[in-house]
């Protein structure tokens, strides 16, 4: 922290010089202010002719740019309902609230518009009782005009039971549905039905 030049800067935390051929003099630094922490890298930094550190300038005036127009914004809470699903084999038919599993909090320009925010939701393929409160069920993206900004998993706010008996129903349902089964099981019972039939006759034949 130059405390002696004019390049002391009090929000420094951290600063790298350097020098190569082909990246010139390059200086790496790092500040923290009001809670930001922001990082600067300076390559090829113009020769001084008159005793200016210009990797130390610009390294500068890039933190004070950025302490003057970003701020950090929380754009989702763990309160926030991001989506909801109809959940298969679910008693009642009840459906299954999704929120974020943390607060996210994004650094944006501060005249950002946040209702320009956009969220993709993405669920797992087959959502299936039972649920607990906290399964993870799918995915948040959140974007500013088209810039990733944010990523979550989605949690269930709520428990979502199992519905036995409609599960037994789909059992049978998908029974039948299957050809592989139901066919072949459609010719044993006729096969039993028709071989059945002829033992009866056999008998009163006997009878007779």
């Amino acid at each position: 922290r130059y405390r002696n030049t004019n390049y002391y800067y009090k929000y420094a935390i951290g600063v790298k010089t350097g020098h190569t051929d082909e990246a010139g003099s390059c200086l790496v630094a790092a500040a923290s202010k009001g809670g930001i922490e922001v990082i600067s890298v300076i390559l090829k930094a113009d020769a001084s002719t008159d005793g200016t550190l210009y990797a130390f300038s610009d390294s500068i005036a890039l933190f004070e740019y950025a302490f003057a127009n970003y701020q950090y914004v929380k754009i989702a809470s763990t309160d926030d309902v991001v989506s909801d699903s109809a959940v298969y084999e679910a008693k009642r038919g009840e459906r299954v609230v999704l929120s974020p599993s943390e607060n996210i909090e994004t650094l944006l320009l501060k005249d950002a518009d946040k209702n320009e925010i956009k969220k993709e939701v993405t669920l797992v393929d087959k959502i299936k009782a039972p649920i607990a409160k906290g399964d993870v069920l799918g995915s948040v993206v959140y974007s500013y005009h088209g810039k990733k900004l944010a990523e979550a998993s989605l949690v269930a706010q709520n428990r979502v039971d199992h519905d036995r008996i409609l599960a037994v129903i789909h059992i049978i349902r998908d029974f039948i549905k299957n050809p592989f089964i139901f066919i072949p099981t459609v010719i044993i019972i006729l096969w039993l039905l028709s071989f059945n039939a002829k033992r009866k006759r056999r008998r009163k034949k006997r009878r007779r």
